[in-house]
């Protein structure tokens, strides 16, 4: 399994595009931008929070895509390789922010450098289409984008007794593996702080899935989302 995603790569089968129609129909089909923005959203929390089922709720009720850990990994392995790829997340980079990018790279580990710098820009390029991206640091990337950035909260007992549950493993065994997943998306997320420019909050939405349910937590979201649009309009 990832360390960052919920779920194996055996259950793949929730994302709900393959890999390749997803970077065509994102970041090749330029007649496809709106001149208003579609919803954008991004979800993040702990690991066994219920994260990945909140996002790909949100994205089947809004009809936007679903851009999980792995399927943003899936786009910067192909960004890697592919030139194209590469221009067509330039050219939806507003041109404010190419400094920024380039302090992505000179400190530290070659591989991890490039890395961060095509993450921020498949986010960045994602951002005018439209989608529900759950974490990798994309609250801070966005945070000047008309984004509504949610965060669903789980106290680590509680993650523990659904990860125990979901892959069939000891209490204890997922004790650890919700407090070292949760160390590591921490890190993560404080490199991309460090670098980034500004960003006068974490959060626009703060939501406990010990209290609330799926369907709660995303009809709240979705009332939130209506006030962003008001407010825009």
């Amino acid at each position: 399994c990832d360390w960052s995603s919920d779920v194996c790569s055996s259950d793949l089968g929730r994302v709900l595009m393959p890999i390749r129609s997803i970077i065509q129909s994102t970041f090749f089909e330029n007649e496809a931008l709106q001149s208003s923005q579609p919803p954008l959203l991004t979800v993040t929390g702990e690991f066994g929070a219920g994260v990945e089922a909140v996002g790909r709720d949100l994205a089947i009720k809004l009809n936007v895509k679903y851009f999980d850990y792995w399927v943003l990994d899936s786009i910067i392995r192909e960004a890697r390789l592919n030139n194209e790829l590469r221009k067509q997340m330039k050219s939806r980079r507003p041109p404010d922010l190419a400094n920024w990018i380039s302090s992505f790279f000179g400190k530290g580990d070659s591989s991890n450098e490039e890395y961060q710098a095509l993450l921020v820009k498949t986010v960045l390029g994602i951002a005018p289409m439209g989608g529900v991206i759950v974490g990798r640091g994309a609250h801070l990337i966005l945070s000047d984008f008309k984004v509504l950035r949610l965060k669903v909260e789980a106290g680590p007992e509680y993650c523990a007794i659904q990860v125990a549950d979901r892959k069939g493993i000891s209490l204890k065994a997922a004790r650890k593996m919700v407090a070292k997943i949760n160390k590591e998306r921490m890190k993560f997320v404080a490199d991309i702080y460090d670098k980034y420019p500004g960003c006068s909050s974490y959060y626009d939405l703060v939501l406990s899935s010990e209290i609330m349910s799926t369907q709660q937590i995303v009809d709240v979201a979705m009332s939130a989302m209506g006030v962003i649009h008001q407010r825009a309009a």
